[in-house]
């Protein structure tokens, strides 16, 4: 088997498993949810491979108030909620009313390609 083929297994095996994440993983955790899975990736080898999937377009990297990078397949607009405790993070939908929002924030101060990042901070179920 060529390199390119491995290369390529390791990175629809990593895809496919961020395709069924609740949210963001960083990449210790998808390093070692992957290997209960069977699929042993070193250390380095993983965080090249989320570095090239990001560059492609495919993983969006997130970095929260620990700084810590976190992994996640490219999808619609979305926010996160973080446990405070735990640091478990998960996707949660926000009402389209802030695409409205960066609209005015953009117009009002002459601003051009007006983003936003929003995170929700509680304690999750397992941390009450």
């Amino acid at each position: 088997m060529s390199l390119f083929s491995r290369k390529t297994q390791a990175n629809q095996a990593v895809l496919g498993f961020l395709q069924h994440t609740p949210g963001p993983v960083t990449e210790a955790s998808l390093r070692d949810l992957l290997a209960k899975k069977g699929v042993a990736v070193h250390k380095i080898t993983l965080y090249r491979q989320l570095q090239q999937l990001a560059r492609a377009g495919q993983v969006e990297v997130t970095r929260f108030a620990d700084g810590v990078a976190r992994y996640e397949r490219v999808k619609a607009h979305h926010h996160h909620v973080v446990c405070r405790s735990c640091h478990r993070v998960e996707d949660v939908e926000v009402g389209e009313h802030l695409a409205g929002e960066e609209r005015r924030v953009a117009k009002q101060l002459k601003f051009g390609q007006v983003t936003h990042a929003l995170e929700f901070y509680g304690l999750c179920p397992s941390c009450q």
